[in-house]
C-alpha cells in the first residue's frame, strides 16, 4: 500500500529536477532564445547571450523558490533541508 505523506518530500525532489531541466532544456532549442542564446555564442556576442539569459535565469530561480514554499507548506513535519 503506498503512503502519499511519505512520498511527498520525492515528489517535490521531482518536481524540482523538472524544473531546472525544463528551463535547461531551452539552451539546445532549434528556435526561440534558445536558439539566439547559440547563435550569439558562435559569434561571440557574449553580453548579448547573457542578456537573453537573465530570463529564464530568472524564471528558473522562481519557479524553484515556489516548489521549495510549496514544499514547505506541503511537508511540515520533515525537516527543511539545506539544499
Amino acid at each position: 500500500m503506498v503512503k502519499i505523506p511519505n512520498a511527498l518530500a520525492y515528489v517535490f525532489v521531482g518536481c524540482n529536477i523538472g524544473v531546472v531541466m525544463g528551463i535547461g532544456e531551452c539552451v539546445g532549442a532549434q528556435e526561440g532564445r534558445g536558439y539566439l542564446i547559440l547563435q550569439y555564442n558562435y559569434q561571440l556576442k557574449i553580453a548579448r547571450v547573457f542578456a537573453i539569459l537573465i530570463i529564464p535565469a530568472a524564471i528558473g530561480v522562481g519557479l524553484h523558490t515556489a516548489v521549495r514554499v510549496v514544499h514547505r507548506r506541503v511537508v511540515f513535519w520533515r525537516k527543511p533541508d539545506d539544499t
